[in-house]
């Protein structure tokens, strides 16, 4: 099921089972190797998603899979987030979707004991700031704080995250500097600029 219009973004493995996300044709993907080939696993669900797009990230936690990214129809761009509980039937995730709005590129994704951390950037009027949620279950979101930043003086964006023993860190940029978000619980960030 590889092709030459094919790009992966993101791999991970857990539960038996590794996953890769990204875009095939230049349309969201996922596939699943579990211990023989690689398959295709997301064509049921992404063929309803309209216009173009590509998954940036997967991860797997206590309520299962999530796997993020964006769509792009009509010079407007939405974020793309789908769960599955064992890798192979996929479900869109509206409740994050809907209360993040448009313009909104999910970019990477953490999961941990404590729950999700999703982080990319959001562009309102041609300023770009960095975004970040989170949620214990894959159903109710909380957006995390991202230490003031809108996007009125410098750009922000948090480009990728991680779990660790004490929460969640996020890495990205804020303005030219490197910037790294660190969270005891996914919900309060505080932010740090590394020159």
């Amino acid at each position: 099921d590889w092709s030459s219009d094919v790009c992966s973004s993101d791999l991970w493995s857990a539960a038996g089972a590794s996953l890769a996300v990204g875009d095939a044709d230049g349309h969201p993907a996922i596939w699943r190797q579990a211990g023989g080939s690689w398959a295709l696993v997301s064509a049921a669900v992404l063929d309803a998603v309209p216009g173009t797009g590509n998954l940036t990230a997967v991860a797997h936690g206590p309520a299962g899979w999530i796997a993020v990214g964006l769509t792009a129809k009509g010079g407007s761009t939405y974020p793309l987030v789908l769960a599955s509980a064992d890798g192979v039937t996929w479900q869109p995730v509206a409740a994050l979707a809907d209360v993040a709005g448009s313009d909104v590129e999910f970019l990477g994704v953490a999961a941990g004991s404590d729950g999700y951390a999703v982080v990319g950037r959001q562009m309102i009027g041609g300023r770009a700031f960095a975004v970040l949620w989170w949620s214990a279950d894959l159903r109710m979101w909380v957006q995390g704080a991202n230490g003031g930043l809108d996007g009125r003086l410098t750009a922000s964006t948090a480009n990728a995250a991680a779990a660790t023993a004490t929460g969640f860190v996020a890495v990205g940029s804020h303005g030219a500097l490197a910037a790294i978000w660190t969270s005891p619980d996914g919900v309060h960030w505080n932010l740090s600029n590394v020159s």
